[in-house]
């Protein structure tokens, strides 16, 4: 992933879509455990997380992103990161992005700090 400046604001751009994919769910703030246990329902959450960090491994072909994890990510995060991706690999504007308000900025840092158990290195924006 690199990041580029696009009138102010901080544009991603993602290597794979699979960066793409687990950018969404660190934003999102939920854990891979909680992500896994929604994208294979069903399954002991210890095989979930495993079966889905091999599925966001680009290197590993054991189990591949198929539709439907993608579309349950996409359902339990948001879909634009992974939508941004295939925008930009494919040399359209993505029109939906906006400049990030401040505000929106800084949930998305907690989400992240929050979601890596990194509180006590950042209190001081806690």
């Amino acid at each position: 992933m690199s990041t580029c400046k696009d009138n102010g604001r901080l544009n991603l751009i993602f290597d794979t879509p699979h960066d793409a994919l687990k950018y969404s769910i660190v934003s999102s703030g939920k854990s891979l455990k909680e992500m896994a246990i929604k994208v294979y329902p069903g399954v002991e959450p210890e095989t979930a997380v495993s079966k889905l960090s091999r599925a966001l491994n680009p290197d590993n072909h054991d189990v591949g992103l198929k539709i439907e994890i993608i579309q349950a990510i996409m359902d339990e995060t948001s879909p634009e990161y992974f939508m941004s991706y295939f925008t930009k690999r494919n040399g359209y504007k993505d029109e939906k992005q906006s400049p990030l308000t401040p505000e929106e900025e800084l949930k998305m840092l907690k989400n992240i700090i929050m979601s890596k158990g990194l509180q006590s290195v950042f209190k001081d924006v806690m």
